[in-house]
């Protein structure tokens, strides 16, 4: 009987755990659903829209700002740096990934199109927007929870 209600216990706490997280296709769905509720437009206006490759694990980001210049930030998931991210500048979040994994494409409004490989992305928000709902901790959460469900590492903050 003891070891009835231990066996009980343990699907218990297994079954909540694996409740509590959501699923790499969750994540991204909560990360594009915000990065493209929240455009910014301080001068250069810019609307986003998020696609999601769950079979590559990567995000891309495309934007376009309305002087109609276009870029797509492509983003591996499993070579996020989860030290790599900061808000910035009152509308820029930066994502950095370990190496130059992230691929920029760039069209200018005049046509020129430019391919890069670095090692960072920017996401631009709205910046009451992004304070009111506290997405800098939020984002930084799920996109390491990202990282470690495609296979990535994520570093713990000593402090």
């Amino acid at each position: 009987m003891k070891h009835l209600v231990t066996i009980l216990l343990l699907a218990f706490t297994i079954t909540i755990n694996a409740q509590e997280k959501p699923s790499l296709e969750e994540t991204l769905n909560w990360i594009k659903s915000k990065v493209e509720a929240y455009p910014s437009c301080g001068g250069i206006c810019y609307e986003a829209d998020v696609s999601i490759d769950l079979n590559k694990k990567e995000i891309s980001i495309n934007y376009l700002s309305n002087l109609n210049n276009r870029i797509i930030y492509t983003i591996p998931l499993r070579y996020l740096n989860s030290q790599g991210y900061s808000y910035t500048r009152n509308f820029l979040f930066t994502i950095k990934t370990h190496g130059n994994k992230v691929k920029k494409y760039e069209i200018s409004s005049s046509g020129i199109r430019t391919t890069e490989y670095n090692s960072v992305a920017y996401l631009v928000f709205d910046d009451g927007k992004f304070q009111e709902e506290n997405l800098e901790k939020r984002l930084k959460e799920a996109f390491n929870h990202a990282c470690l469900l495609s296979g990535g590492t994520v570093t713990k903050e000593v402090f």
